[in-house]
């Protein structure tokens, strides 16, 4: 019978998975360890290096990059037709001219 090897990953490569810096993930740890908000515990070694399962690192990313619910992000595009048709409504219904860069009125 032959013993499965599970890849693990080191803090280092925690670190960079998350793009965090190693006191933030001591935070996660002793925040995981208080309130168990899911953050995977690690494997110590005799030599107190942390190693976690590569399995369980990825199914936390995997639930922690679902969509919450945030409000829907307008785009750019869009954003820029709503800035032209208030300039417009300021121009053709109000008489303002407005300076397009710099959003002050221009004095005639």
């Amino acid at each position: 019978m032959q013993n499965k090897i599970e890849p693990v990953l080191r803090m280092d490569d925690i670190v960079e998975i998350f793009r965090v810096s190693v006191p933030t993930v001591r935070r996660w740890l002793q925040k995981a360890r208080q309130d168990k908000n899911g953050f995977p515990m690690p494997i110590r070694t005799p030599g107190r290096v942390l190693l976690w399962n590569k399995d369980e690192i990825e199914t936390f990313l995997i639930t922690q990059s679902q969509p919450a619910n945030l409000p829907e992000i307008e785009s750019p595009d869009k954003r820029l037709k709503r800035h032209k048709d208030a300039m417009r409504i300021l121009e053709v219904e109000h008489g303002v001219k407005v300076k397009p860069r710099t959003g002050k009125e221009v004095v005639q």
